[in-house]
This record gives structure tokens, sequence and C-alpha cells, in this order.
């Protein structure tokens, strides 16, 4: 540390480095005092025993009477003091036992020698022993020796928050992370009946890798009943103190209620939480005063802002956890980590979406609850959603849940936190929507998460050929709203509304049908958008919706790309056409070009345009990276889009699995595996999980395994082609030739009834080792332009063709427009 400039005169914060000789090496502490002017060099505080007379306000009586090394309490070997204070000794201690390091407090004499105090200290740490959360201190053991009473748990590494904050204010995104950790802390204690009531920075540990853990649960309960306010003993300092007397808690922290002496709950844990937080945001208490009596007159009646320039979310986010009626606060610590996981644009828990900007506003809109005549009108409350989510897209600098994350949480509208939660969202837009007849009535109401309130609530009774323009009403109302709350926001110029309602009717069905993605459905949603389009040719969305539906149907292998693709393309043509400001139409023909035309340039053209008009369509960035991107070895480039779908959509499956199999593709195959398995605990039902897995531990040799997965796979899909041959292919790897050949018999039979892609049949001779063969399919699929023949340029199925003439000009023709020689 450099020293203070000599002559200097003007009172500063310094660090002071302590290392006591008694502690080892990892437990080296940073204090910081303000200091009255010194010459360099001849600072006073320069011994063990200062800096604790400093930082704790012990005499030398106290000093003096602590445990020496190599003292024993039971089977734990004192090594060094750790820490100190009104409410007992810390010591870094070794367990003898189990060789580990731990840390014990050892209450005081005067403490321990009251029975009753006793029972009660050993009650709230056995009660604090039973918390396993990763946000609190871990207590291993309590006991006794002699008339000493000590409570043992984990060493943790780190600074106390007060050191951490001891520079200045923290960042906003570290500040909004560390509370959130400490409230999930509290939740696990509210839930076992535990309440703090001495939550202060000083009790939050940080570790080094930035995990917040909660300690001292209890402990500070525990002053003694005969003491009084001091008030010239409770002023502020740096490392506070616990006031005794019935007024459980440290002053700056305490709640409205602890200071008129009311019993308290966990909401009160909630408003020392409130008060921390403001004090990580702002370096300054958030209530102040000269005295403890003018501190506590300052938390019943102020009401602290913050700075000019905070977030709006998170400054009423504060707000709420400082009201001074319990009643007005949030309901529990789990409520509390949700809005602040949701302020922060993050799930809790194993995260599968990457972070997003900290500005940026999010929105996800709920499905609508039908109030209609069941739940075969479901399919009109759900394509009135998702055609608000496309409507909402439209917002500039807003970013929006596609359609595909929002109905997984449908049936779950009442809890807001929860969804949002799992979305990464700031607000969510709930509603209903009622038909009678060629009526409808909708209301809807947009809500902050991290404070409860309605941002916007409105109810419209209309005709079903308004609509369109209902929704767009909402949407402006949503954007004015959003651009008073975080600024910067408008909507794009509105689409032609539908000249039949009948006609909106069945493209609303044809999506809701489509979106099942079995192969009943994309023929279902087929023949709604035929009937909506001989409705009303000019319903531009009705020809997006065909394009995508016959891409799916040639994608999936339900039709040939012979029959379906240029079908798809004339949809696609006359929706941009129609429509030159579709997203979805561009994204639909860039798909086209790409996949059946093999334009690559063209086709990368459209998708770019697709993002520009619609910059929330998570499919379009989704596309472009693993059927564009990918394919071409661009693998970076995929990456980000990829990470812009999965926030956009972040619980599609389809979508999360893009990421272990870009990893794949790149022939990182132990990270993918780890990819899989996470989405196996996102949901063990998704079969392209075990397929996708399948496929990583082929490459990697692991066959056996690899033939598991996909039989796993298969008794949840059923005979799909493309299931069979990476299955036929790993048989002929582990050397069961005859299971192999079964296999390409079977796709021989499939292909006499319907369409089968030539890459099965490719797969599986590949793995037998008749490269020929293989070759000769992999033409034939070229001949016809079969969808997933391009993925032989990236894809390391494909390895043990590549050094084929005949493999390098099947490639050199698939990409002859962006691999020019």
């Amino acid at each position: 540390m450099a020293d203070r400039p000599a002559g200097s005169t003007t009172s500063r914060y310094h660090f002071l480095s302590l290392k006591p000789d008694i502690c080892p090496p990892t437990t080296w502490r940073w204090f910081y005092f303000r200091l009255a002017p010194w010459p360099t060099g001849q600072c006073p505080l320069t011994s063990s025993d200062a800096f604790r007379r400093i930082r704790y306000g012990l005499d030398s009586r106290q000093v003096s009477s602590m445990l020496t090394p190599a003292s024993r309490l039971g089977p734990y070997e004192v090594i060094g003091l750790l820490d100190a204070g009104a409410m007992g000794e810390v010591y870094t201690a070794r367990d003898t036992r189990l060789g580990r390091l731990v840390a014990i407090k050892v209450v005081p004499d005067a403490q321990s020698s009251d029975p009753d105090r006793l029972q009660r200290l050993r009650q709230e740490a056995l009660a604090a022993g039973s918390l396993n959360h990763p946000n609190v201190v871990s207590v291993h053991d309590v006991g006794t020796e002699g008339e000493a009473f000590f409570v043992v748990s984990e060493l943790i590494e780190g600074q106390t928050l007060r050191e951490r904050m001891m520079a200045g204010p923290l960042p906003p995104r570290v500040a909004l992370d560390y509370a959130a950790q400490a409230a999930r802390g509290l939740a696990a204690a509210h839930d076992k009946g535990i309440v703090h009531r001495d939550l202060k920075p000083e009790n939050l540990m940080v570790t080094g890798d930035d995990r917040v853990k909660i300690v001292d649960f209890g402990i500070a309960k525990l002053d003694s009943p005969s003491a009084r306010l001091d008030e010239a003993g409770q002023r502020p300092t740096i490392a506070g103190r616990t006031l005794p007397g019935v007024l459980l808690g440290t002053v700056a922290y305490m709640s409205p209620e602890q200071v008129r002496g009311e019993s308290v709950d966990g909401r009160s844990d909630l408003f020392a939480l409130g008060a921390i937080l403001y004090e990580m945001l702002t370096g300054r208490r958030a209530f102040e005063g000269a005295t403890a009596v003018e501190t506590i007159a300052a938390i019943l009646r102020d009401n602290p802002a913050l700075p000019p320039g905070t977030s709006p979310a998170v400054s009423a986010l504060v707000r709420r956890l400082l009201e001074k009626q319990p009643e007005r606060r949030f309901e529990s610590a789990r409520q509390v980590a949700a809005a602040l996981d949701a302020a922060l644009g993050r799930g809790t828990g194993r995260s599968l979406a990457p972070p997003i900007a900290e500005s940026e506003p999010t929105v996800a809109v709920l499905p609508f609850t039908n109030l209609g005549h069941g739940a075969d009108q479901d399919y009109f409350s759900d394509g009135l959603t998702e055609q608000l989510i496309h409507e909402l897209t439209r917002i500039h600098g807003v970013r929006v849940v596609a359609w595909s994350s929002a109905v997984k949480l449908k049936g779950h509208e009442d809890d807001i936190h929860e969804a949002a939660r799992q979305l990464g969202v700031g607000s969510i837009l709930v509603g209903s929507v009622r038909q009678a007849g060629e009526r409808v009535r909708i209301a809807a109401r947009l809500v902050q998460v991290s404070t409860g309130y309605y941002l916007w609530s409105e109810t419209y009774d209309r005709q079903i050929l308004d609509l369109f323009a209902v929704q767009e009403e909402i949407a402006r109302a949503i954007a004015g709203t959003l651009e008073r709350t975080l600024g910067g926001t408008h909507v794009r110029p509105a689409r032609r509304g539908p000249a039949s309602p009948e006609a909106y009717d069945l493209y609303l069905r044809g999506r809701f049908v489509g979106n099942q993605r079995t192969q009943s459905g994309l023929r279902r949603a087929v023949e709604c958008f035929e009937q909506a389009i001989a409705l009303d040719e000019a319903l531009a969305l009705a020809h997006a919706g065909l394009a995508d539906a016959l891409c799916l149907m040639a994608d999936y292998g339900h039709m040939s790309p012979e029959e379906a693709l240029p079908r798809a393309r004339a949809a696609a043509l006359r929706a941009l056409e129609l429509d030159p400001g579709s997203g979805e139409a561009h994204a639909s023909y860039a798909l086209i070009r790409c996949l059946y035309e093999w334009q690559w340039e063209e086709g990368e053209a459209f998708f770019r345009r697709a993002i520009e008009l619609n910059p929330g369509y998570a499919t379009a960035h989704h596309w472009l990276a693993l059927d564009h991107l990918s394919v071409l070895g661009r693998f970076e480039e995929a990456q980000q889009e990829l990470d812009l779908a999965r926030q956009l959509d972040p619980l599609s499956l389809i979508i999360q699995e893009g990421k272990p199999y870009l990893q794949m593709l790149q022939r990182r195959y132990d990270e993918a595996i780890e990819g899989y398995r996470a989405l196996l605990e996102m949901d063990p039902s998704f079969y392209r999980v075990y397929t996708g897995s399948g496929r990583t531990l082929t490459q990697m040799g692991r066959y056996e395994a690899a033939i598991a997965m996909f039989e796993k796979g298969r008794s949840m899909a059923g005979e799909v082609p493309s299931i069979l041959g990476a299955l036929g292919q790993s048989y002929a790897l582990a050397g069961r030739h005859a299971e192999a050949r079964r296999l390409l018999d079977q796709l021989s039979a499939l292909a006499r009834e319907r369409y089968v892609p030539s890459t099965p049949f490719a797969l599986v001779h590949a793995g037998l080792g008749e490269r020929e063969e293989a070759i000769a399919w992999l033409e034939v699929g070229a001949d016809r332009h079969d969808l997933p023949l391009t993925v032989i340029n990236t894809h390391p199925a494909y390895d043990s063709l590549r050094d084929h003439p005949r493999f390098t000009a099947l490639v050199d023709r698939i990409f002859s427009s962006v691999f020019k020689s």
C-alpha cells in the first residue's frame, strides 16, 4: 500500500492490511476507517490489538482474554482469532477428526453462565443448523467446554459485504445479484420459521467467487434483557453494533415494527434487505442520524430516494422493500428473489438463456384465458395471444418473449413472479378473451413484476373484424407505458387487418394446430391456411403460415421436398408481396432459399432483412444460426444469433437444443454432453435430447451408450427415419452389423410407403465402411434437394467420407454459391 503523501492535511479514507501472525495466509482481511491526518510512516495503529479495538470497540481486558493458538475446544484445535464483537469471539480452528478448517464462535462467559440464555442460544444454533442452502452459512456443531459455549460453522474465505462496499457503491447488477442471493437465503430460513432480525452488511459474507452467505442466524437475538439503549454507544460505526435490550437488531437496518418493540416476522428481514440494497446502490445508509434515537426517527419518518438515473424498476423494488407497513412489502423473501432476478433479466437456478443487456426492457405475454364455451375455443384465445406477441415485437427497443415459450406457462397465469423467473422478464401482460358470435371482449393488463403494480390495464368490446385494431391499440398503449418508464420505444406501422372474420378465425386455428408440430397437426394447419386464403386471398398472415407449415412438413419428412417446397416458395412470395414488412415471411423465404435452393448469400440477406423488420422473431435468429451459418462453418456468428434466439424464447426446447448441437458440430463433445444433460433436467420427455446425446456419444466412440440413447429416443418418437439412420450407424461402428443391416431393410420398407430422406441410408452405409454406397445415397438426395443434406459440410457423422473425391464434389455442388473456386 502506498504511503500517505508527506505533509498532507486532508483527511482521507485508507485501506490497511491486517495479517496477524495467528491467522492463516488465506484469511487476509481489509479494514476501512477514517483517520485524522498523520505524517508518513507514523500511523499509530500498528498492532493487531489496536486494530481490533478500532473495529470492534473492545477494551484491553477483552483483547487479552482471547483464546490462544493450540487451545482445544473438544475436537477443535484453535489456530487463531478471526473476528470479535459484543456477542462473542470467532476463531479459525481445525477439526481434528475430519482434518478440515472451521470457524468457531465462542460466547462470552457473562452470557453462557445464564442457563436460560444458554438454552436459547443452543436452540437458535440448532435451528440455524437445520438450514442447508448455498446462501446460508452451514452450522456443523455446537458444544461446551468448561463454562464456554461454542458454535462450529463452515469457514468462509472472503470478506463481509461491509468490506466489499468500502470503495463505494457497487455496480447495479452486482448489487441486485447480491441482494437476490441474500433473499434466497432468507427464504430458506423463513421456510424453517427462522427470522434473522439482525441482517446487516456485517452479517453477509461474500466469497471469492461472489457467493453471498448469511451468517449469525439467531445469534443477534440474544442481547442482555437488562441492557438499555445507549445513544452514545449506538452511533453508527464502520462495523455497526447490535442494540441491547428489547430492541433486537442493528439500528440502521431495523424495521419500523422493530423500533416500536412490536413482534416481527420475515417481512422485517425484507426491510433490512431493502436498506442494505439501498446502501449497495448509493454508498450511504438509507437511514442515518447522529444518534441511535435520530436514526430510529429517520426509519419511522423518511422515505429515501435513489439517485436520478436509477432504473425505475429498481427504484420501485427498493421502495416496496422499505415500506413502513409490513403488509405493503413483498409477501415473502422468495417473491423478492424472483423480483430481483426479473430486474436482472434472468431466472434462478441453472440458466439456459444467456444474459441480456441491463437496460433492455423485457415483456412476456402469457396465454390469454379463454372465458368462452370450453376448451374447443382455446385456439381463439391462444391464437389471439400469439398475434398480440407479433404486434408487440413491432415495438422498437423492447424484447418480447416468443409464443413458444409463453405457451408453456398456460394455466399458470396467476403466478406472475414464477413466470417472470422462468422467462427472464421485467413485465408481464396477462388477460382474458370471450367470444360471442362476431363480437369479442378482451381484457388486458400489464404488470411490473418487481413491484406487482399494474402499469396499464384496459378492456375492449369489439367486432371480430376489429381485432387487428385492438391488437394495435394494446401494442401502442404498452409502447407508451414503456416509453414513460424506460424511454426510447415506438411502434412500427400497423399491417393490414382481415377482410373476413371467418378467414382470420381459420388462420388462428391453423396456427394453433400447427404449433403442435405433429404430422396430423401440420396437415390440418395446411388445410386451415388454404381455407383462409380462399376466403381472403389478401390475408398475408395466412400465406406466411402456409409457407411455414409446408416447410415443416418437408423438414420433418412428412412430405417430399418436390411436393412441399415449390408450394411453400409460392406462399412465401405471395406473403411478401402482400406485406413487404413481414419479418416472418422474409424468414420463411430465406429458409427455402438456403435449404432447398442452395442460394446461401441471397438466403442470408433475407434472414438479415427478417431480423431487421422483426428483431424479436426468435425463429429467424434460430434458423440463421443453425440452417445457414453453422452449415457454412461460421460458428462464432452462429453462436451470437443462437444466443439472441435463446434470449427471446428461453423455454423453447428446440432452440435451447441448438447450443449443444452447435458444440457437437465444433467437436466440443464434452461440452455438448453437458448441455444435453442440462436439457434432460429441464424436460426429460424431450426426445431430441436423447438423439442429440446419441450423436455426440457416437463421435466420442462410446457406441453402446449412444445406442441406448437412440433406443430411448426411438421409443418416444416412433420410427423416425433420421433416428433409425443414426442408430444404424452406431450399431455398425459398434460391430453389430446384423442389427445395422436390419435397420437398412426397415428404412427401405418405409421408403416404399412414404418419403424418406437419403441421409439415414448414407449414415448406416458409412458406419459399415461402405463409402461408395453412402455417397451414392447422398447424390440421390442432392438430386431431390433433400433438406437434411446441407449438414454434410460440417457434421462429424460424415467425416469418414470427406477425403473421397465424389464427396468433395457433392459439397462443392451444394455450396457453389459461396465456395467459389
